[in-house]
């Protein structure tokens, strides 16, 4: 999905255009796994919550850009080794370490579905 799927406010397979929480339920639903919405706040609710020093490759992440991290705006895909993937509002998947100052200063949560 690196350098084929884009940030976008609307959720089309064929473009593979996507905001950030459609692009985890996206690259689920292609392993067989409905999260149910394509919404942050709402996946956040499926699974089993997982503490950050039990993270394991596939686990969603879910930040919060409120700056109060009282409401789950983001979300990521737990790749291993202190890394996840995103969908950046930049427009491009990224991979960034969960211990970025961005990462740190807006985790919420993390899911088990797997």
């Amino acid at each position: 999905m690196i350098g084929k799927a884009k940030f976008g406010y609307s959720y089309n397979e064929s473009t593979l255009t996507f905001t950030g929480a459609g692009f985890t339920y996206y690259v689920f639903k292609q392993n067989g796994i409905d999260l149910k919405s394509k919404l942050a706040s709402q996946q956040a609710q499926v699974g089993k919550a997982v503490l950050k020093s039990n993270l394991q490759k596939g686990d969603l992440l879910y930040f919060s850009t409120n700056n109060k991290r009282s409401k789950v705006t983001q979300a990521g895909i737990y790749i291993g080794g202190n890394q996840y993937i995103a969908l950046s509002t930049n427009g491009q998947v990224v991979k960034d370490s969960l211990s970025s100052d961005w990462a740190v200063k807006n985790y919420v949560t993390a899911r088990r579905v797997l």
